[in-house]
């Protein structure tokens, strides 16, 4: 079921384009494998988000829609309701990023700033839905979501022959990012691996994975802001449970270093939650350097980075 949504997601396509899959040559060069970016930070949102929220909203038919987000679901709810004639609700943490609420706000969304945590806000969205009525859209616990990002997979498949494919790393939040992508990469290519890597204080799905039960962060780190999430959702659970080869915990020093890595072959600075995939990646190479020469994959999620941040992350990298 959810592999024919992602094949049938194509109307996500009349207000954004297919991103770049680009190599990696410094990257690639250090960890003696071959390794492509996903590059969905070219989304006029900076942000793989869009893919899902545009899918979801093409699929329901209110004017008025509530959401709770950190922040880049938020921006890409906010901006798919501007062209498709729609009006969006967004509740945010209080400790979002001024980018992504100045984000929110440029594309019309109305704000509500509410706790400090995803979990915290999206209580109070869910209140703002019953009292209104209004449909409540889950950034990540959502089929149609999930079947919106899952066209990552396809375009990557569309443009590396699978079956050249090692692995594909993927950031881990919520769960709703690797859930598409891991659905359709496995349904063609079950031998591809299939890699989550979370924040080592933000790692709710890992927890979860390992006691095969739904675990509850008291306090998840809120460096890696964009995953940062107390609780997994229990659709993105069990998808998880049956696609995902391991999942790896990076610290934030690995995190730091996996977004100067990015610049230099890039030339675009990653938020710390959109390379947890390249940190993950090169921990997971360190420890296994019989791997060599193979295709790996890495998702670049996003990149709305809090200007504050940038002085901590070069402080925090190799120079």
């Amino acid at each position: 079921m959810l592999f024919h949504k992602i094949l049938k997601a194509n109307n996500i396509y009349n207000l954004i384009k297919k991103t770049d899959l680009e190599f990696l040559p410094l990257v690639s060069k250090q960890v003696q494998n071959n390794i492509y970016i996903k590059r969905e930070d070219q989304h006029l949102t900076s942000s793989y988000k869009i893919r899902g929220a545009l899918n979801k909203l093409n699929n329901i038919k209110e004017d008025i829609v509530i959401c709770a987000s950190s922040g880049n679901f938020a921006t890409s709810i906010s901006y798919a309701c501007k062209f498709l004639n729609k009006k969006s609700i967004v509740v945010m943490p209080k400790n979002t990023p001024q980018i992504k609420i100045d984000n929110v706000k440029n594309f019309g969304g109305k704000i509500i700033l509410e706790g400090d945590t995803f979990d915290k806000a999206f209580l109070k969205a869910e209140q703002l839905s019953q009292e209104y009525n209004y449909p409540l859209i889950h950034p990540f616990n959502d089929i149609d979501i999930i079947a919106g990002n899952g066209t990552i997979a396809r375009e990557i498949l569309d443009d590396l022959d699978g079956n050249t494919i090692h692995g594909i790393f993927c950031t881990v939040g919520g769960g709703g990012l690797i859930s598409g992508i891991s659905q359709y990469t496995k349904t063609l290519y079950p031998n591809i691996n299939i890699y989550g890597a979370e924040h080592i204080g933000s790692n709710a799905m890992t927890q979860s994975l390992k006691k095969n039960k739904l675990i509850t962060l008291n306090n998840p780190c809120k460096f890696s802001d964009g995953n940062s999430v107390s609780t997994p959702g229990n659709i993105t659970f069990d998808i998880c449970k049956k696609n995902i080869d391991n999942m790896i915990n990076v610290s934030t020093k690995q995190i730091c270093e996996a977004v100067k890595m990015a610049y230099l072959d890039t030339k675009i600075v990653f938020e710390p939650a959109g390379l947890n995939s390249l940190a993950g990646l090169i921990k997971f190479l360190k420890y296994n350097n019989i791997i060599k020469n193979k295709n790996f994959i890495v998702i670049g999620s996003g990149a709305n980075l809090d200007f504050n941040k940038l002085h901590y992350i070069y402080e925090n990298t190799t120079n």
